[in-house]
Parts: C-alpha cells; structure tokens; sequence
C-alpha cells in the first residue's frame, strides 16, 4: 500500500482529529506534578505578563504578535517548559515541523512527564513521517487520558500504515469501547480481518452493523457483497431474498442478483433477476438506464445480448410509460436491431414527452430517412429547425429528403442553408459538398456540381459513394473521361464488391471505347447483384452491340425490358435489332 493511498484511507476515520494536543491550556502546563526530573521555572512578573499577553494572541489566532512575546520570553528563559510549548504548538501548525520537534524537545527536558507535551510530540513525529516514534510518544501516555477516543483512531491508523492490523484492531476496539458502534470502525476493522485471512471475523463485524439497525438495508448490502467476495454464495443467494423480503423497493437489490447469479454462471437466472428489477416502479429510471448502457456495444456483438437488451427495453417502457428517456433508448436498440417502424414509433412518444432532445430528433429523422418516408421526413425537420436553428445537420436531413421527392430547388435552398451553419473542420462539410453536387446535377448546373463533388473528394479522397457518383455523372456527360476513369477505378478498388461501383467503372470505360475492359465490369457487376436492374441490363447490351454481339445484346435488352416500363431509348434499340 502507497503512503499517499493509506493516508486517504485514514483520512475516511470520522473520529480522526486534526490536532490531539490542543486544550492544554497555561493552567494544566503549571499544575505542580509529583514527577522526578520535572524543574519548575518561575517567570518574573514582566514576563509572565508578556507570556499571557502571547497566550492571548494565540488563542485568538494572531500568530505573529504571539511569537513576538514568546521569544521575548524565550530571550529570558529558554528553558521555559510552558513556552517552548506554545511555540512548537505554533510551528506544528506552520507546518515547521523540525522546529516544533526542538522546542518541545527542550519542553519535556523541563517536565518528562507531561503528558501533554507526549501528545504534541507524537502528531509532530507523525507529521514529519516518523510513524514508529509517533506510535512509542502515543503508546506512552494513551492510559493518561479518558474521553479522548481520537487518540485511539490516531493509534490505529498509524498501525494501519506500519501494516500491523491486530493493533489497529485492537485501538479501533478501544475507539467503539469510547463512542460505541460506530459504521465507519467497522467497516474498517472489516478489511482488517479481511486482510488477515479472518473473512469470518470480518463478517461478524459486519453482522453487528446490521443487528444495531436492522431498518437499514446498507448493512445488509454490504454483508451480501462481503459474502460474494469470501465466495459464500449460498449465504449471499439467502440474504438477497431477505433484503427482497423485507426492502423491495432496494435499488442495489435486483443488479446485485444478477451480478451474484452471473459470476456464479446462471445466465438465466441472472437475466430474470434484472427483468424484476426492470419491472419495478420503485426503482429510479436513471439507475436501469445505467444498466442498459453497458449493453450498448455488447449488444453489437453477442446476438443473445441484443435480445436481453431489447427485452429490458421494451420492460423499460412498460414501467415507465411517461418517460420520453425510456422510449428514446427502446427506439435507439430497435433502431440497431433494424427494426425501423417499431423504433420510429418509440422515437415519437419520446417526442410526445420530451421535445427538445437533439439526438433524440437525429435519430428519429435518420430512421424516417431510411424508411424512405421522406414527405414526413421533411414535414418534421421543419420543427427540429425550429428547435435547433444553429444546428447544420437538420437542413442535411431536409436537403436529402427533398432530393429523394425531386424537388431539387428546396433541395438546394436546405443545403446551402446548413452549409453557412457548418464551423470549420465539420465532418458534415463533405456531405453537404456531396449533396449539393448531386442537387446541381440534377438541375444540370454542371460546373456548380462539379466544383462540389471536387470539394467532397478534396475533404475525403477515399469516400468511394461519391468517387462512383461524380464519375458517373461525368460519364454520362462524356466529360473529363480520363478524371472519370481515374475516380471510378478508386471507388472500385476501395469497395471491389459493390456492383454499382463495377458497373459505373465498365460505363466509363464504354464511353472512352475500352469496349472489353467495359465488357468485363459490367458482367461482374451483374453476376453480383442478385437482381439487376434494367440500366445495367441495357449498359451490357449496348457493349455487345459494340463489339459486334448482336444477338447478345438483343438478350440484355430483353432482360431489361421485363424490368418494367421500357423507355422509348430501349424499345428502339430492340427494334433496330430485330428489323
């Protein structure tokens, strides 16, 4: 054990006293005393008047006109017991530590047994760290004093830090002997005996906790975890079942159930004891709340706990109805179980109750987003605006949800809108950059678009969604090929899977008349997509009808047509094929 965490620990002793020597005033320092070696020094009248007048100041707390008259006395009589006292008294609590050790040194020469002086002499040796000598100055006179249980808190916390725990016990049972049962004595003496090997001692004095207040269950929740921690789980399983008996409402009582029940492996046990812990009304949301967040990142990895998790959720919104936090986290679980609809109706009775939470909103928006509800989608972000007008993200939301309905002119006025609110340095300048070129292109603003596209990729360099999109567009157009060429085969390398990737790179290499390579890409992405649609169908047709496969290209087409309503482009190309 460090010194500095043993003098934390000691610092926890209620009874400890900040100074054990004080109160010995100038009429205990001359009492006459029948003790050998003790030498009186008398002071002449002028300086026993400048000794009081000192005292005075001392005990009023101007230090520094009482060190004046001390020394003055001093001057005169330095062997004055009284004196050297006061002084070291004065330099102890200055913190002079070395000087308070030779005054009071010259003090006990004059009178070896005053017991006050003994006292002064040990808090001057603890405070300079010389615990062993403390311990030998306080030994020496604690049977001197009665009603000074603070002198055996100090003993024990001394032989605390000399790691000698039957004598600490022995001070702390002489402590409870002064003020009686006492939590913080015992809860010591408890890690004593803990420390020792003697669990059972420890227990018993746990035991007596509890039996001289049998009405608080703090006692009772500390004797069941000190039988977990000794592994007498039996013991433990027994006393939950007293504390549920008898305190049900404990909001420690279920969690350290379930924690006994999980270490001792009974999953299942463990999980019911949570769920009644969930279930019960009396027990705060914020402390079941604080259970569920440990399940947050679990819950992504183990399929049993994203089920648990989901459960003590949903139990959450059961027992507490009326708690906007209950359906929020309910809402966010399902929202990560994919569950959208479900989780968008949690994230609006949320609302109901609390409406000015800003990820409450973000995730309900981000949920309305991927439902493909964008009519509600930009009905609602107009409220969330209203609530967070400073906040960038809201008109990303609105910007998307009016590029998904094609209306591109609302589209761009909520993008540029965000796009003043964004600091510098934001991780949505990319996203904005990216949405506002896709809105440019679809109002056919060509060199707006690109400068935006150029941005995002500027900002991000490896985002391959809008490496794949900005190439496509450009393909499209026949525009910047070889820079169209060079984005697509990025986004390919950095999402080689993905089939809209492959597909856009063979586009472009169409359009440069790289008719195989074309030929390859388009037929990968094809072949990994389970359904692919009637663009990419009628982008492989035309390769064939490039490199002279006709009756290949007739076959795509056809594929194509059956996707749904043909464009008149396609029903052209089969009929120049067929005639």
């Amino acid at each position: 054990m460090t010194h500095v965490k043993k003098i934390v620990r000691f610092l926890l002793l209620i009874l400890l006293s900040v100074s054990l020597s004080e109160g010995a005033y100038a009429a205990d320092i001359f009492k006459k005393k029948k003790k050998k070696k003790k030498t009186v020094i008398s002071l002449d009248s002028k300086s026993q008047a400048i000794y009081f007048n000192g005292l005075k100041n001392k005990i009023i707390g101007n230090t520094t006109d009482a060190i004046a008259s001390f020394e003055k006395v001093l001057a005169q009589y330095p062997k004055h017991a009284a004196t050297n006292y006061l002084m070291a008294q004065i330099e102890n609590g200055n913190k002079h530590w070395e000087q308070a050790e030779n005054y009071l040194h010259v003090a006990l020469k004059s009178e070896p047994d005053n017991k006050w002086y003994k006292l002064l002499l040990g808090e001057i040796y603890r405070n300079q760290g010389k615990i062993r000598e403390a311990v030998e100055a306080y030994e020496a006179v604690s049977g001197e004093f009665s009603g000074k249980p603070e002198l055996y808190s100090e003993l024990a916390m001394l032989y605390m830090y000399l790691e000698k725990p039957k004598k600490a016990i022995e001070n702390f049972n002489k402590l409870e002997e002064e003020v009686g049962i006492n939590e913080q004595i015992i809860l010591e003496k408890q890690k004593l005996y803990q420390q020792m090997g003697e669990a059972e001692k420890g227990e018993e004095e746990i035991m007596r906790l509890v039996n001289s207040n049998p009405e608080n269950v703090k006692y009772l929740n500390i004797l069941a975890n000190m039988y977990v921690e000794n592994k007498s789980y039996d013991k433990a399983i027994q006393l939950y079942k007293r504390i549920e008996k008898e305190f049900p409402a404990d909001k420690y009582l279920y969690f350290n159930m379930a924690d006994l029940y999980r270490k001792i492996n009974k999953p299942d046990s463990a999980f019911y004891a949570l769920k009644k812990g969930f279930s019960s009304a009396a027990i705060s949301l914020s402390t079941k709340v604080q259970i569920l967040l440990n399940y947050y990142s679990v819950s992504e990895m183990y399929s049993d706990q994203k089920a648990q998790a989901l459960s003590l959720a949903k139990i959450l919104t059961e027992t507490h109805p009326d708690e906007s936090k209950s359906h929020a986290i309910y809402g966010d679980f399902l929202q990560k179980d994919n569950n959208l609809k479900e989780a968008k109706i949690h994230f609006e009775k949320a609302i109901q109750y609390k409406g000015k939470d800003f990820y409450l909103w973000q995730n309900y928006l981000n949920v309305l987003l991927s439902l493909g509800e964008y009519n509600d989608l930009v009905s609602h972000v107009t409220k969330a605006q209203d609530l967070f007008p400073m906040q960038p993200v809201f008109y990303l939301f609105g910007g998307l949800g009016y590029l998904q309905l094609k209306d591109y002119e609302s589209a761009k006025k909520q993008l540029l809108q965000g796009e003043k609110l964004i600091i510098d340095g934001d991780e949505l300048s990319e996203q904005f950059s990216t949405y506002l070129g896709e809105v440019y292109n679809e109002l056919k603003a060509y060199d707006l678009s690109d400068q935006y596209f150029e941005k995002a990729i500027a900002l991000n360099p490896n985002n391959a969604f809008t490496l794949n999109n900005y190439a496509y567009y450009l393909s499209l157009r026949g525009e910047k090929l070889e820079k169209a060429e060079e984005y697509a085969r990025k986004a390919v390398r950095l999402d080689e899977d993905n089939e809209n990737n492959q597909d856009t790179y063979g586009w472009v290499l169409y359009q440069m008349k790289r008719y195989e390579e074309a030929k390859y890409w388009i037929e990968k992405s094809i072949q990994n997509s389970e359904k692919p649609s009637a663009v990419v169908l009628e982008h492989l047709g035309d390769v064939y009808v490039k490199i002279g496969d006709a009756a290949k290209a007739l076959e795509c087409y056809k594929k194509a047509q059956l996707k749904g309503t043909p464009s008149k482009g396609l029903l052209k190309k089969i009929h120049d094929i067929e005639k």
